[in-house]
């Protein structure tokens, strides 16, 4: 592997990460992530059950999953702020 195709490697799952934390913190604020599955305000128990949804939502429409490292640590951002 060259240089260019490394830094691009790394580029790709950071933001990756970056989708799955903005997709966290808006799960934690109870807004709806799901698409149609939830209602307009959405609250889940915890990070694990709410990427559950999520996943499930996601890949009914057969859309490409964020980061769950990410996902849980945007929620836990959130949460512990709370």
């Amino acid at each position: 592997m060259n240089v260019f195709q490394i830094i691009k490697r790394r580029f790709k799952v950071h933001r990756q990460y970056k989708r799955g934390f903005i997709i966290g913190k808006r799960a934690a604020k109870g807004y709806n992530i799901y698409l149609t599955f939830g209602s307009k305000k959405t609250i889940s128990k915890d990070a694990e059950d709410s990427y559950k949804r999520y996943s499930m939502a996601m890949k009914h429409y057969n859309q490409v999953l964020c980061d769950s490292a990410g996902f849980f640590s945007g929620y836990n951002s959130v949460k512990s702020l709370n």
